[in-house]
């Protein structure tokens, strides 16, 4: 009987800190929609530091 109570709560307690780790690992990550549909798609890029590839350097317009 003592085994399948330790057995149970070590069970739980490993559940309970994989929720609490991805709950905190999803906060810090956490962007609002309002946030990312301001963003241009230029600015996205900067912001994930890419660059894409011109072949002129003019104005388009």
């Amino acid at each position: 009987m003592r085994k399948l109570i330790v057995s149970v709560t070590t069970i739980v307690v490993i559940a309970a800190g994989i929720s609490i780790g991805s709950m905190i690992q999803a906060a810090s990550r956490a962007t609002s929609t309002q946030d990312a549909g301001t963003l241009s798609p230029h600015e996205m890029m900067v912001k994930l530091g890419k660059d894409l590839a011109v072949e002129k350097w003019e104005h388009l317009f």
